[in-house]
């Protein structure tokens, strides 16, 4: 009655497809095992042991999303799928939080095409029938080194990095001000500055300093627009600087917009 197939995607990752039925269409319901780092010192319980309290249940990803694999089982418990006039499909993806490999692999490698599909993302019980995009950047600012006891014989990266800071900051204030979704519990494009390296040593002018951001637009903006007011926001900081700051993609996924 129930089929289920294992599909390895990149570094032992595995997507798991359950199948009741047979012919075209049908209904697809999808989501992704896998979650983000956890920060052991803000939990007060073992992230990877469910546990009840207070009639909320605790542990990693028990919202975003393993809790809809739970639903789907209790909703099918009762449910005769014998009479089912379509297939019904579950599937589960590796790789969501980062690059959407396990979903990429299985839009690439299998013929399935259900007539409807519900991702299990937490919306707070509420349809949303739109996704944010998902963008990776990276801006690299390229100084000059030299030792710390003559500054002026040198371009300090993470001082010109401190001015392009300041300028993203603002961008991320005019997108939270223009752009708007309500659908969406956070309802405006988010830009967060997640990683920076700069330097090698205190006594050293910094010679080069990366920072790489996330961006997550709204449905309809498109990465052109995107680039754009990125290369904008960054344009006082090139004319102060000629030649220092180098704007680029360190990983991108194709955008759902």
């Amino acid at each position: 009655m129930w089929k289920c197939s294992l599909f390895q995607e990149t570094r032992n990752k595995f997507n798991m497809l359950a199948s009741c039925g047979q012919g075209a269409g049908g209904l697809l319901l999808a989501g992704h095992t896998d979650t983000v780092p956890f920060d052991d010192g803000r939990w007060t319980r073992d992230p990877f042991t469910l546990t009840e309290h207070d009639g909320k249940l605790y542990g990693l990803g028990t919202a975003d999303m393993k809790g809809f694999f739970a639903f789907i089982l209790d909703a099918l418990r009762d449910v005769d799928v014998t009479k089912l006039k379509k297939p019904l499909y579950i599937l589960a993806t590796a790789d969501e939080e980062t690059s959407m490999a396990g979903a990429r692999y299985f839009a690439e490698t299998t013929a399935l095409r259900p007539d409807c599909a519900i991702i299990g993302e937490p919306t707070s019980l509420q349809p949303v029938r739109a996704h944010k995009g998902h963008i990776s950047n990276a801006i690299r600012i390229q100084g000059q080194s030299g030792h710390s006891s003559d500054p002026a014989r040198g371009v300090n990266a993470i001082e010109l990095m401190h001015d392009a800071i300041g300028h993203i900051l603002q961008l991320r204030d005019n997108l939270k001000e223009r752009y708007h979704y309500e659908a969406f519990t956070v309802p405006y494009p988010t830009l967060n500055l997640g990683h920076i390296h700069g330097g090698d040593a205190s006594n050293r002018i910094c010679a080069c300093c990366e920072l790489h951001m996330d961006i997550r637009p709204l449905p309809g903006m498109t990465l052109n627009e995107l680039n754009g007011l990125l290369n904008d926001a960054l344009a006082p900081v090139s004319e102060r600087w000629a030649g220092s700051s180098d704007g680029r993609r360190a990983a991108s996924a194709d955008p759902w917009l």
